[in-house]
């Protein structure tokens, strides 16, 4: 047993090492939102398909679950096409899920590990695999997370 637990620190320990550091200058460029999942629902804009929530269906009283989904695919393409987070210095530019587009100061921040993007409206948690930017936040029992990859120059 002692030898177990002892494993399982070791593992922890690797993992929490093999963080990606995030700071300002690896989130420079712009950033695609190619997924974004919202309290369980996952809309996937890269492949172009949704997955719902039960609940959420229930929500669609005159639709079948497959009707509902390609309702939602087509509501997916018409509002989250194209949205995008650009990093400029400290200062970001966002279109996301409307016309409108949205520039604030940020600042990233760690804390126990784990990387936040702070602006004076939002807070994301962060972490970036690859060329895929992950954020997450939740704000009155909501929760959101966001999946960016990042575009090439």
């Amino acid at each position: 047993m002692k030898n177990i637990i002892t494993l399982i620190a070791i593992c922890f320990v690797a993992i929490n090492a093999n963080a990606q550091k995030v700071t300002q200058k690896m989130l420079e460029g712009k950033w695609m939102v190619i997924q974004l999942t919202m309290d369980g629902n996952v809309f996937d804009i890269k492949n172009n398909t949704v997955k719902l929530t039960p609940e959420y269906l229930a929500g669609f009283k005159k639709k079948t679950p497959d009707e509902a989904n390609a309702y939602m695919v087509k509501q997916m393409n018409k509002e989250m096409t194209g949205n995008y987070f650009q990093f400029i210095g400290n200062v970001f530019e966002m279109k996301f899920l409307a016309d409108t587009i949205d520039t604030e100061k940020y600042k990233v921040e760690e804390s126990n590990g784990k990387y936040f993007i702070t602006s004076p409206s939002d807070e994301f948690e962060v972490r970036i695999e690859g060329r895929l930017l992950h954020a997450g936040t939740s704000a009155d029992g909501r929760e959101l997370k966001l999946i960016l990859e990042k575009q090439q120059l």
